[in-house]
């Protein structure tokens, strides 16, 4: 499997869809600014009628993201009285999402309208789209039309790698355990040594190593699913050992320990887990 498998985080920001002088506001909002891939990330819809004391009374919209980078997981209602939208999921499949209210009383200042929660399945340092569409809104009590006063903020989901959080768990028989990564069947652990590191500019070369535990059903190599994995040998003088992790998710491999920067895969030389 390609480094496009490895676990990832979702780093999401707002990009002004339609620029107007406006005085109502629709936006999607990330509940965090990170998220782990294979875990979630849930997005708020949400409106703001400003400080100009209106209502919102009624309101028709659609979201749209790339099914390849976000696979829909469930919709929650939004703030009373918009807290039983009726939603159209027939097209989440393909990446749409519909849905509506109404309230003869309304709701002022920001609303919440739906929130949206996703499997983040994006490669790493893709940028996909979360289209917010507006197709109709009015106001409570005057029945006002306020598409011509509202901005609509759309979102962008930028992918990078996570990293593992390897740490030694005992230092003198060089067991570590590190972070579970949501969708990992088992794992991989390799030694190499800092001196074999040759980064060409496409990969990172890790030179030949030595393939400390294959198919680990946990995430340590202490005792845990199956006996430790230990590594009592020393390193050359003046030279350090390093260790990677890779998991397989039941289709292939991710590229070996990920860093937060989009890096370049990892590639082990002679020695690897097989």
């Amino acid at each position: 499997m390609s480094p496009s498998r490895a676990a990832i985080f979702i780093a999401v920001t707002w990009v002004l869809a339609r620029p107007c002088a406006a005085q109502v506001r629709a936006e999607v909002r990330p509940a965090s600014s990170r998220s782990a891939a294979f875990g979630t990330l849930t997005v708020a819809v949400e409106v703001d009628l400003g400080a100009g004391g209106r209502l919102l009374g009624s309101y028709g919209a659609s979201l749209g993201w790339d099914p390849a980078a976000l696979q829909y997981q469930g919709d929650t209602g939004g703030d009373a009285p918009f807290d039983a939208a009726v939603v159209n999921r027939a097209d989440v499949s393909a990446g749409r999402l519909s849905f509506g209210d109404a309230s003869a009383s309304g709701a002022g200042g920001r609303v919440n309208l739906l929130n949206v929660e996703f499997l983040v399945t994006a490669v790493p340092c893709l940028t996909a789209a979360l289209d917010l569409e507006i197709t109709s809104m009015f106001s409570a009590v005057t029945y006002e039309d306020l598409r011509p006063i509202l901005q609509v903020l759309d979102g962008t989901t930028s992918v990078t790698d996570l990293a593992f959080n390897l740490r030694i768990v005992d230092p003198d028989l060089m067991l570590f355990e590190w972070d579970p990564i949501p969708g990992a069947v088992s794992y991989d652990v390799i030694r190499g040594e800092r001196s074999a590191l040759l980064d060409d500019g496409t990969a990172v070369r890790l030179g030949d190593v030595l393939c400390i535990e294959d198919d680990s059903m946990d995430a340590t190599t202490a005792a845990g699913a199956e006996p430790p994995s230990p590594d009592t040998e020393t390193p050359p003088l003046g030279q350090a050992f390093l260790y990677f992790v890779r998991f397989f998710d039941g289709v292939g491999n991710s590229t070996y320990g990920f860093t937060d920067l989009c890096a370049r895969e990892r590639i082990a030389g002679s020695g690897d887990c097989p």
